[in-house]
């Protein structure tokens, strides 16, 4: 079995729908795994899914670009601090149809003028690849090569964790304004905390699914291991959010 990608662009102008028929048919006749994602360029949650899922149209056959959760993510990382965060909570297409939500942080377009993300934007892609969703990393964020910006450690510990660790369903274990954190309920379980606080480190309490006086450890580095109490709940202190710059292009 092969896995074939097919990226479709300017959707409404090809007529895509019939397109992608003939793809998927023909890939199937020669015993090929076809995925196939389009660019519905709109922010409208409602809107991207009904294109994935319209029965007069894609019928589930395409995957769409998570726009509406990338607006979100853009909002996050350039207003730490003012960024509600309890938005995050089943957010985008990826909230609602993961199977068909390929999520991003940036990419050709956005960061070339359309809104790109100039701060913090470890913690985006800390959100997808720990997310549900099918994410997406963008070239010049991972690269070390000239003229990109060389985040290939950060995202190579994420990319880690989503291939080991983020596995099935999403519950949800605390949201407010500054902090939301989330466990993957499949495989060995993981549980996330994002804190967008500048000035100081959050310290919450939550239920957990990994049971009574389990050891938690913290695969990002930044602080050391946790245990679940006898109910199975943990405390975990979730650093500041630095405030960071994005790193400018190598040169």
């Amino acid at each position: 079995m092969r896995r074939h990608g097919v990226y479709l662009l300017f959707l409404e102008v090809l007529k895509s729908a019939p397109c992608i028929r003939r793809i998927t048919l023909a890939a199937t006749e020669h015993d090929e795994d076809v995925f196939a994602v389009g660019e519905f360029f709109d922010g409208n949650v409602a809107l991207v899914h009904d294109w994935v899922t319209n029965p007069g149209g894609m019928q589930g056959r395409a995957s769409a670009f998570d726009f509406p959760l990338r607006g979100l993510l853009c909002q996050m990382c350039n207003n730490a601090g003012s960024f509600d965060m309890s938005q995050l909570d089943h957010a985008g297409l990826a909230g609602i149809d993961p199977q068909h939500a390929v999520t991003f942080v940036e990419n050709h377009d956005t960061d070339t003028g359309h809104g790109p993300i100039f701060r913090n934007k470890p913690q985006a892609y800390a959100y997808i690849l720990t997310s549900e969703g099918y994410p997406c990393v963008y070239y010049k964020d991972y690269s070390t090569d000239p003229e990109c910006y060389g985040m290939k450690t950060i995202l190579d510990n994420l990319v880690w964790i989503h291939e080991k660790l983020a596995n099935g369903p999403t519950h949800r274990r605390w949201k407010d304004h500054e902090v939301f954190a989330y466990e993957r309920l499949g495989a060995r379980h993981l549980l996330v905390g994002l804190n967008n606080r500048e000035e100081s480190p959050r310290t919450i309490t939550v239920d957990t699914g990994f049971g009574p006086n389990a050891i938690l450890h913290d695969y990002t580095g930044h602080g050391g291991d946790v245990r679940t109490d006898d109910r199975g709940r943990v405390t975990i202190t979730i650093p500041r959010n630095d405030g960071g710059r994005t790193p400018g292009p190598r040169r």
